[in-house]
C-alpha cells in the first residue's frame, strides 16, 4: 500500500512542493511511488500541468527542480523538515535516519536558523545511547519541541526562534572525595567561572546548594577512608539508591540553570 503524502498547508508553490518532495525521496523519507502518486493527485486537479510535473509523475524526478534542491530555501529547507518530522514521529524512519536527514539538511542550510536548529537536534542525539545523562523519551520530547517551534514559525510566517541553538555552557555533576560536585565541562564554562568546584559561582537556589551539600557527604561513605584501594564498603542497592537521588537532583539543576546549561551526570 502507498502512503498517501499530505498536501501541506504551508503556503509554497508546486515547485517548493516538489522540490521538497525529491528531496526528502533522496533522503530515503519517502518513496519513489508516494512521489510519483503524490504527483498524479496534483495534475488530476489542474487543467494544464507544467512539462516538469508531468516529469516527476512519470520519473519520480525533474531535472528543472534542480535548483530550487541545491539552494535549499527557507521554503524547501522547511517542507522536506516537515517531511522527515512526520515520517519520524509516524514511525516510518528510524531515530538514526531521521538524525542522518537532519544532517544532510544542515549541509546545505543557507540560513542561521536552519543551521542552529540542525547542530541542536544532532547535540541531542550524540547522547541517545546513554540514558544516564538523558532518557530517549527525554531527546525525543526536546527535539519534537524544537522542531515543532519551527514548523509553527514557518506556517505563521514568522522568524523561527533563535533560542534553538545547542547550549553555551556545559556543566559536569560530578561528586568528588571531601567535596566539589559541579565542575566546568567545556572551554566556555571554564572561561566564565574557572576551573575547580563551580558550585557557588552558578545561580542556582540555596535549596539546590544543600542537597549537592547533602548528597556530597553521603558520596563520601563509599569510600574506605581506612584504606582507600578497598572495594567501596557500599552495596549495589545503595549505589543504585545514590544515583536515583543524584539524577532527581539533576533534573532540579537543568531547570534552574536553564537552556543555555547542558548539565550532565557523571557516575562513580
Amino acid at each position: 500500500m502507498v502512503f498517501a503524502l499530505p498536501r501541506l498547508s504551508v503556503d509554497n508553490s508546486d515547485r517548493t512542493h516538489f522540490a521538497s518532495l525529491v528531496f526528502a525521496h533522496r533522503m530515503g523519507i519517502v518513496t519513489k511511488e508516494q512521489l510519483r502518486a503524490s504527483a498524479d493527485r496534483r495534475i488530476m486537479d489542474l487543467e494544464k500541468p507544467e512539462y516538469w510535473l508531468i516529469e516527476v509523475s512519470m520519473e519520480g524526478y525533474c531535472k528543472d527542480l534542480e535548483r530550487l534542491i541545491e539552494e535549499v530555501d527557507d521554503a524547501v529547507f522547511t517542507e522536506t523538515l516537515r517531511f522527515a518530522y512526520q515520517a519520524w514521529i509516524g514511525h516510518r524512519i528510524s531515530d538514526e535516519q531521521f538524525a542522518s536527514c537532519c544532517r544532510t539538511l544542515a549541509t546545505q542550510s543557507i540560513y542561521q536558523w536552519q543551521s542552529e536548529l540542525m547542530s541542536f537536534i544532532d547535540y541531542e542525539f550524540e547522547f541517545y545511547d546513554d540514558e544516564l545523562f538523558r532518557t530517549k523519551e527525554e531527546i525525543a520530547l526536546r527535539v519534537k519541541n524544537a522542531v515543532e517551534i519551527v514548523l509553527d514559525a514557518a506556517h505563521n510566517d514568522q522568524s523561527p526562534d533563535s533560542s534553538l541553538s545547542a547550549p553555551t555552557f556545559r556543566v559536569r555533576l560530578l561528586f568528588e572525595w571531601g567535596g566539589g560536585s559541579l565542575w566546568a565541562g567545556n572551554d566556555a564554562t571554564r572561561a566564565k567561572y574557572g576551573v575547580g568546584p563551580i558550585e557557588d559561582a552558578l545561580p542556582i537556589s540555596p535549596q539546590t546548594h544543600d542537597k549537592l551539600d547533602e548528597l556530597s557527604a553521603w558520596h563520601d561513605n563509599a569510600l574506605d577512608w581506612n584504606y582507600p584501594p578497598d572495594p567501596s564498603p557500599w552495596s549495589k542497592e545503595e549505589r543504585e539508591r545514590f544515583d536515583a537521588a543524584a539524577l532527581k537532583l539533576l533534573d532540579s539543576i537543568r531547570k534552574e540553570l536553564g537552556t543555555q546549561y547542558e548539565v550532565v551526570y557523571e557516575p562513580l
